[in-house]
C-alpha cells in the first residue's frame, strides 16, 4: 500500500503544480508585456484597486437591505419554486441513493449565491449565477414528488410542479405578450434611461459630424454605439459616483479638468440618479465639476425628458 501510496502523493503534486503554472504563467506574461507598454500601473489600478475599492465600499449592513428589497420586489415570483424545491428535496432525503445528488445541489446553490455577495450591491442581474442550481433543484424536486406517490397523491401531487410553472408564466403575461420595446424596458429597467438612449444617439447620428467626438457623462455608453460616433474622453464609462474619493481623484490628478472628457463637439450630461447609483455615501464631486465646465464651454441644444409611460421627447 506504501508505494501505492506514494506514487499518488507525487502524481498529485505534480498535477497540482501544472495547474499552479498554467494559471500564474499566463497572467505572469501579461504583466510582462503590459509593464512593457508602460501602462501596468493603469492596469493595476482598474484590475485590482478599483475592484478592491468597489468591493469593500458598501457597508454589510447596507448590502443586506438591498438584498432584502431585491427579495421583497421578487418574493412573488420565486415563492411558488421554493415550495416545490424544499417539499421535493424533503422527499428526496428520505431516500438514501439521491442524498448525494440532494448534496450537490445544495453546496452548488450555496456557493452559487456567494458569487452574488461580493460588494454588496446585489443588482437584479447578479442572480443569474443562481439560475443553474434553482433549475436542477426545481427539476429534481418535480422529479422526487412525481415519482413517489400512492392513492389520491397520485392524481394530486403532479398537478403541483405544473401549477406553480403556470402561476409564473400568469405573474409575468404581460411581458410574454412582447409590448413595444419601449415600455418592456420601462416594466423590467424602470427609470434607468435606456429609451432615451436611443433618442440621443439619434440626434448625435444626425448632427455631429462623421469624425466629431462625444462625451458622454455618466453610465449610458450605448450612446456612442447608437449615435455611431467615437468617445472624446479616456474613460467610456463612468458606473457610479460611490467609491473612496480619495482613489478616484488621486488617479485622476494626473491629467487635468479639461483632459477628463477631451475636446467633444457634443456632451450628454445624464441628469439620472440610476444611471450614477447615487447613495447617501456618493461624491459628487465629478458632478459638481461637468455641471461648471459645460455652462462654460458648451451650449445647451436639446433635453431629454419623459415620464412614465410616455415616448422620450
Amino acid at each position: 500500500m506504501e508505494p501505492a501510496t506514494a506514487q499518488s502523493d507525487e502524481r498529485f503534486l505534480e498535477d497540482d503544480f501544472l495547474f499552479v503554472s498554467g494559471v500564474s504563467l499566463p497572467f505572469m506574461g501579461i504583466c510582462i508585456g503590459l509593464a512593457f507598454a508602460g501602462v501596468f500601473p493603469k492596469f493595476w489600478f482598474w484590475t485590482f484597486s478599483y475592484a478592491w475599492q468597489y468591493a469593500i465600499n458598501i457597508p454589510v449592513t447596507e448590502g443586506l437591505g438591498y438584498l432584502m428589497s431585491f427579495v421583497r420586489t421578487r418574493f412573488v415570483l420565486f415563492i411558488g419554486f421554493g415550495i416545490l424545491s424544499a417539499a421535493g428535496l424533503v422527499l428526496g432525503l428520505r431516500h438514501a441513493p439521491d442524498r448525494k445528488r440532494i448534496a450537490f445541489v445544495l453546496l452548488l446553490f450555496a456557493f452559487s449565491f456567494l458569487g452574488t455577495v461580493p460588494g454588496f450591491n446585489f443588482f437584479p442581474h447578479y442572480f443569474v449565477l443562481m439560475l443553474p442550481a434553482t433549475a436542477l433543484m426545481a427539476g429534481m424536486a418535480a422529479e422526487f414528488i412525481c415519482a413517489r406517490r400512492t392513492g389520491l397523491a397520485k392524481i394530486i401531487l403532479p398537478i403541483f410542479p405544473f401549477a406553480v410553472l403556470a402561476f409564473n408564466v400568469w405573474l409575468q403575461w404581460t411581458v410574454f405578450l412582447k409590448p413595444p420595446p419601449q415600455a418592456l424596458s420601462r416594466i423590467i429597467y424602470g427609470t434607468n434611461p435606456f429609451v432615451e438612449a436611443i433618442v440621443v444617439g439619434d440626434y448625435i447620428r444626425e448632427h455631429a459630424g462623421r469624425d466629431a467626438r462625444v462625451a458622454v457623462i455618466g453610465s449610458e455608453p450605448e450612446i456612442y454605439f447608437y449615435g455611431r460616433r467615437h468617445s472624446g474622453q479616456r474613460l467610456h464609462l463612468c458606473l457610479s459616483v460611490d467609491g473612496k474619493p480619495a482613489l478616484c481623484r488621486d488617479n485622476a490628478a494626473r491629467d487635468d479638468q479639461r483632459d477628463r472628457v477631451g475636446k467633444p463637439e457634443f456632451i450628454v450630461m445624464v441628469s439620472n440618479s440610476d444611471s450614477w447609483g447615487i447613495r447617501k455615501s456618493s461624491d459628487m464631486e465629478i458632478l459638481e465639476w461637468a455641471g461648471k465646465y459645460i455652462a462654460e464651454h458648451f451650449e445647451c441644444v436639446g433635453l431629454v425628458n419623459s415620464l412614465p409611460g410616455t415616448e422620450p421627447n
